[in-house]
């Protein structure tokens, strides 16, 4: 309904052009509307028509900004700002226009900058203390971006955005009761939106509220069935409850709609593991490897699954590489000095065990008394 208005905007627009009304309002107002249909090359040809007919239209140039921002020609966009901030200074678009580009371009400072001269504009602007809150954020400075989460809050208590940013950065600070109370609010004002209910989730399993976290899963699934985040997260509770098949078939479900996400055929094939289906779970750690040579438990847990089927020399060097990789993975060196004492190398694997207590504690090793055994034959 809301795209059927803006067509019917464009032919009334070019009703008008045609019968000689080729005024630079005109053009920019079709532009608009072609923006908003995410026609953008169309959009920035009738805004070019507009400046062109007016160089001194102080509004064409920041909605040329906005569209310039949509095609990720954000250098473009702050010139176009820059613009109509010449010709008129006292104007709060182009500062906040100008501030969404430069926050692409990770140039958080001077977004602050410019939401800070919004704001002076304009004190009830809630989107200006939601945005300058986000590049707070993104700087670390999470007090002070939900003290600007607030005030859009309070400004604007149907601003979800705010609310659901305010969690995010709750749950950085660790706070995360204070996360779950900000997405409930998030979740209220829009409630088909999944990525509050899948924040929500990760809050809670961080507080063992499993099955609170799982409903949300459920619900992140049920908006949007094609969000391979929200199977891969479910997967991990099903593992967490030792539903390995259900887990696999969740894992599966997010690798059909990302191909090229390492992590699930990891947890993939730590669940086929965890069935003893070890060729299964090799061939998915060899998948995730190929697709994440950095990804060092991959190299450890492939060489768990070979140390099962005692295949100890490839077992040894999926370890060894697990571990040049991340030095301080202490079950890495409990598996290497498994593998060790079965090959006969006791002193390396005593020392191996030992390393893994010095790092993890005795808790990291469910085989302890190889240690004791190993010690025992030096």
């Amino acid at each position: 309904m809301v795209a059927g208005k803006y067509e019917q905007a464009i032919l009334d627009y070019d009703q008008v052009i045609s019968l000689g009304g080729k005024s630079d309002s005109v053009y920019l107002n079709m532009g608009v509307s072609k923006a908003e249909l995410h026609r953008y090359e169309e959009a920035l040809a009738d805004m070019e028509r507009s400046i062109s007919l007016n160089p001194g239209f102080e509004m064409a140039y920041w909605n040329r900004a906005f569209v310039k921002t949509a095609v990720k020609d954000y250098q473009g966009a702050i010139a176009d700002c820059d613009e109509a901030i010449g010709l008129n200074p006292k104007a709060e678009k182009p500062y906040f226009n100008r501030a969404i580009a430069e926050k692409w371009l990770n140039k958080y400072d001077d977004a602050i900058a410019d939401y800070n001269i919004v704001i002076q504009i304009n004190p009830h602007n809630d989107r200006a203390f939601n945005n300058r809150g986000t590049a707070k954020d993104k700087l670390g400075k999470f007090e002070d971006a939900i003290a600007d989460f607030n005030e859009a809050t309070r400004l604007n208590p149907q601003n979800g955005d705010a609310f659901f940013n305010k969690g995010s950065a709750y749950k950085k600070l660790g706070l995360l009761e204070e996360a779950i109370k900000a997405y409930d609010e998030a979740i209220k004002i829009n409630p088909e939106d999944g990525d509050a209910y899948d924040s929500r989730a990760v809050a809670k399993l961080a507080l063992k509220r499993y099955d609170d976290a799982f409903a949300d899963f459920n619900e992140v699934i049920r908006i949007n069935p094609r969000d391979p985040k929200a199977y891969y997260n479910r997967g991990l509770e099903k593992m967490r409850l030792k539903q390995y098949d259900e887990a696999i078939l969740d894992y599966t479900r997010a690798i059909s709609l990302n191909p090229t996400h390492d992590k699930a055929y990891n947890n993939r094939a730590l669940s086929n593991f965890h069935l003893n289906k070890f060729e299964d779970a090799i061939a998915d750690y060899d998948e995730a490897i190929r697709l994440n040579p950095q990804l060092a438990f991959a190299y450890n847990n492939r060489g768990d699954a070979k140390l099962n089927l005692k295949d100890y020399y490839a077992a040894l060097a999926d370890i060894n590489e697990s571990l040049k990789l991340d030095p301080t993975n202490a079950y890495a060196y409990n598996n290497r000095g498994y593998v060790l004492y079965k090959l006969g190398h006791y002193r390396e694997a005593v020392s191996d065990y030992d390393k893994c207590i010095e790092i993890g504690g005795k808790e990291y090793i469910p085989e302890y008394k190889y240690r004791e055994a190993a010690a025992a034959k030096m």
